[in-house]
């Protein structure tokens, strides 16, 4: 068996240990410790399962045996020596079994089983305090990563000859790295170089719009030009077309000289039916002459034929009328005049007259009114 108070291997009928002098247990407690040394030899093997076995086994025997729990807590923290427990991988300070072990130990043990979790969670704190220094070691290789790739984008976007578009990328990109080599530098001649493209484009776009200004000037003064030309054009064909017309004008008006024209028309008090011979209240008949002068004169004679009441015709079939009476007058001057389409008319004592010509050219007849007067 083993001594419970400093674990010194004792033979089964020994009371008190040699070593530190303490009694030991009672007959009753050497098939725990026996059960002990096996749990002993199963974590040597690695055997955590059967050795926590006959660690129960021992407290079902003995359950204030602090030994048994040492080994309760071996076996959780999975070493194989008791001096193992000052390099645990985990604080084992609320553990039951190291409580117990702590509850049921001697001083010595209490001491000892103390000093091992102080080391341990120093150890454990050197081992973070290790690991969070490698992380941060980790994220500065990151970063100082990142910003080399950032760096070597930024730098492949600028040069002497990129566009506004690669300068605007690598501003955006030297702006995430301030401090970083010489990215401010190349920040501060990313900025000027951008604005010397924007000036160029912008003396681009006003040469361009000057351009389309004068062309804009040009086609309008060209619209004016064609325009003032058709304006030109067509007043001198109108000018033309009016000398034409007045040349034809005058040219039928030396026709006329010589020329007389007659016709006839009969007015009504009533309205007369198709029967000539249906008394009507009163009718006049008209025969009317126009002599053109050599001078420009024209004579109108008009001899008019009045029936009044009731009359009839003769024994010949001539209409006998109650008044027939002539006059004649002079009209000093008259108008000759040719539209563009060719219409010819004759103003004659304030009435307009369309004179009609034959196939030769020379008048024939005036028609006014629908009435015509022919030669």
């Amino acid at each position: 068996m083993f001594c419970n108070n400093c674990g010194t291997s004792l033979s089964d009928d020994i009371q008190f240990c040699p070593q530190c002098g303490k009694q030991q247990n009672s007959p009753i407690s050497a098939k725990a410790a026996s059960l002990l040394k096996r749990a002993l030899i199963f974590l040597e093997e690695e055997q955590w399962g059967k050795a926590d076995d006959y660690c129960e086994q021992a407290l079902d025997i003995e359950p204030e045996n602090s030994q048994a729990y040492v080994i309760k807590l071996m076996i959780r923290a999975q070493v194989k020596k008791e001096e193992d427990l000052a390099n645990a991988n985990a604080s084992y300070a609320s553990w039951s079994s190291y409580q117990n072990a702590l509850r049921f130990a001697d001083d010595a043990l209490k001491k000892k089983l103390t000093a091992y979790l102080q080391s341990t969670e120093e150890s454990i704190r050197l081992k973070e305090l290790e690991a969070t220094r490698k992380e941060q070691e980790r994220l500065l290789r990151e970063e100082e990563q990142l910003k080399s790739n950032i760096y070597r984008d930024a730098c492949r976007y600028y040069s002497a000859s990129s566009s506004s578009s690669d300068l605007s990328k690598a501003i955006n990109l030297f702006r995430k790295i301030p401090g970083y080599k010489d990215a401010t530098e190349r920040l501060a001649a990313c900025n000027q170089r951008l604005e010397v493209l924007r000036k160029e484009r912008m003396e681009q776009l006003l040469r361009k719009q000057r351009k389309k200004r004068f062309k804009v000037l040009i086609t309008i003064l060209a619209v004016a030009i064609l325009i003032a030309a058709v304006v030109l054009i067509c007043i001198a064909v109108n000018d033309s077309n009016l000398r034409r017309a007045e040349e034809k004008a005058q040219e039928i008006r030396s026709q006329l000289a010589g020329m007389s024209f007659s016709g006839s028309y009969t007015s009504y008090s009533t309205s007369s039916s198709e029967d000539q011979f249906k008394p009507v209240s009163s009718m006049t008949k008209y025969d009317v002459t126009y002599s053109f002068k050599e001078n420009g004169v024209v004579t109108i004679t008009t001899t008019s034929y009045e029936g009044k009441g009731t009359y009839y015709t003769d024994e010949n079939g001539e209409r006998i009328w109650d008044d027939i009476s002539t006059s004649s007058r002079a009209v000093p001057r008259y108008n000759v005049a040719v539209s563009s389409g060719g219409r010819i008319t004759v103003t004659i004592d304030g009435k307009t007259f369309v004179l009609e010509l034959n196939s030769s050219g020379v008048p024939h007849s005036l028609v006014y009114n629908g009435i015509t007067y022919s030669r």
